[in-house]
């Protein structure tokens, strides 16, 4: 079986998926992100870095902070959160290994 997206993407696009679940305005800690999907908490707060950076999600920071969507779940796209985490080099190349497909 190929594997197309990294753990660390699908950790990425399940985070993203989560905090929709949970609503624009909610603010949800690593932690939380990190109990609720049984990931490890440093993993999770490197994914999201990653995601923050490139816009999708925003971070607060101080007791009461997390990280949030940084825009409407209906205006993330796929391929955005997959170009934040693993790039897009893997489009680049054939799926099945060989030099050109």
């Amino acid at each position: 079986m190929t594997v197309i997206f990294s753990k660390k993407c699908e950790y990425g696009l399940q985070a993203v998926l989560y905090m929709s679940a949970k609503g624009n305005d909610c603010v949800c800690p690593a932690e939380e992100i990190s109990k609720k999907l049984k990931i490890p908490k440093e993993f999770v707060s490197k994914i999201l870095q990653n995601l923050t950076e490139s816009g999708i999600v925003d971070s607060k920071k101080g007791k009461s902070g997390g990280f949030m969507l940084a825009k409407d779940p209906s205006k993330i796209r796929l391929i955005d959160i997959v170009a934040a985490i693993d790039g897009l080099d893997l489009f680049n190349s054939c799926v099945l290994g060989f030099p050109s497909c």
